[in-house]
């Protein structure tokens, strides 16, 4: 029999605010059917959190009150989540399959309908947020192989540029680099809409950005999107790969949108230590409408203890790099 858990936390302060955020709280898109949201999750890869209350529940009604109602949590869910909830009345066969013996839990379902983690449900906005999260990394890193193997990826063409031309070999392997970061060189053309600056800079070492997916897909639908040779872009010493001319246009419209924050860069770790560690892919999220990527779990679990001081930094990285641009099409 579900019996209401104990936990009696007060929230005192929200941690995800950003600068953008008005002082009403968001509400909670929640769903209330889960075949559609298990559709959405595999739509979005996204996980589906399944939060499991009772209007009996005191914990339950607290959780509504106190952490579902503070701002940019949910930001910070709907970023690695299709959100569901089950009134335990009316959902007593789903919980029982699911395992849930106390009330508030939550269930963290694959896009599949696979359990990934069942557990009672963290008292306050931080609380939750950190917890849920961390369940969200985990699940990615332990996916991310079967992931990049079932994928295409570019990142493993070698390009070879000249000062107007691009050639690749598609299935080439890549040559040893020859400096610490991997060497793919910008090339020195104009874009199909005029980059920022005026001038390009001349050919330098370029990093390739997301490990060679489209930064327009990963934006727009979420999805991770193999990007084509032919297609790229540099911008702020990063290589972007592009699955389509127009993604690579929209790019070209507002490339700030599209690029990584922090020029792909952990900021967690530029902050607190003042070192330019590329950020990788498995442990990306969104805030504030930007990617952010982070060089591990731990980078990451810091992030979401203060978002927005870590995003300032990163926005102050990102102006003081020069927006010099090119492209190949």
């Amino acid at each position: 029999m579900l019996t209401a858990a104990r936990t009696l936390r007060f929230v005192t302060a929200s941690l995800f605010v950003t600068a953008t955020l008005s002082s009403q709280a968001a509400e909670i898109a929640w769903q209330q059917s889960l075949p559609a949201a298990l559709a959405t999750a595999a739509q979005s890869n996204r996980l589906v959190l399944v939060h499991c209350w009772a209007p009996w529940c005191g914990p339950c009604m607290r959780m509504e009150r106190e952490v579902f109602t503070q701002p940019g949590l949910d930001e910070a869910l709907g970023s690695n989540f299709v959100l569901v909830k089950f009134n335990a009345d009316d959902h007593q066969t789903d919980l029982q399959q699911f395992g849930v013996r106390s009330l508030p839990s939550d269930v963290i379902l694959s896009p599949d309908g696979r359990i990934v983690k069942v557990m009672q449900s963290p008292q306050t906005a931080d609380q939750y947020a950190g917890v849920i999260t961390q369940v969200a990394t985990a699940y990615r890193a332990k996916q991310s192989a079967a992931i990049a193997a079932a994928t295409p990826r570019p990142a493993a063409v070698q390009p070879q540029y000249t000062q107007q031309q691009m050639v690749a070999e598609p299935h080439q392997a890549p040559a040893p680099p020859q400096a610490p970061a991997p060497p793919a060189a910008a090339i020195n053309a104009q874009p199909p809409v005029a980059p920022p600056t005026a001038e390009v800079a001349a050919p330098a070492a370029a990093r390739l950005a997301i490990d060679g997916y489209c930064p327009v897909q990963l934006m727009e639908n979420r999805v991770w999107a193999a990007g084509d040779p032919q297609f790229t872009a540099t911008y702020q010493g990063q290589l972007f790969y592009f699955a389509s001319a127009e993604a690579q246009q929209m790019f070209w419209n507002n490339p700030d949108r599209y690029s990584p924050a922090a020029v792909g860069n952990d900021a967690v770790v530029a902050l607190d230590e003042g070192q330019q560690v590329p950020g990788q892919r498995r442990h990306g999220v969104y805030y504030g409408d930007r990617i952010y990527l982070f060089s591990s779990e731990q980078s990451l679990a810091k992030f979401y203890g203060d978002p927005e001081r870590y995003a300032a930094a990163a926005r102050g990285m990102q102006a003081a790099i020069p927006r010099n641009t090119s492209s190949q099409r």
